[in-house]
């Protein structure tokens, strides 16, 4: 998790997909406030809403099916 402070602020998430090594940068659109911290590690499962657009236009935005800590 990570803190950007672009227009107001928002979290991302950044890693990568299963069964990849590229890193991506993700933009969720229903992250729980328990796990906006930064540094935090997550591991998370989501699908990518392309029919979402965002101002922020720090990559894809993602809505979270499921998530836990990592830590």
């Amino acid at each position: 998790m990570d803190y950007e402070h672009v227009e107001g602020g928002l979290w991302v998430i950044e890693g990568r997909k299963a069964g990849s090594e590229a890193s991506n940068t993700y933009e969720p659109m229903n992250l729980p406030a328990i796990f906006e911290v930064d540094g935090q590690r997550v591991r998370v499962r989501a699908r990518v809403r392309d029919d979402v657009g965002s101002i922020y236009m720090t990559g894809p935005t993602i809505e979270i099916r499921s998530i836990e800590s990592r830590d």
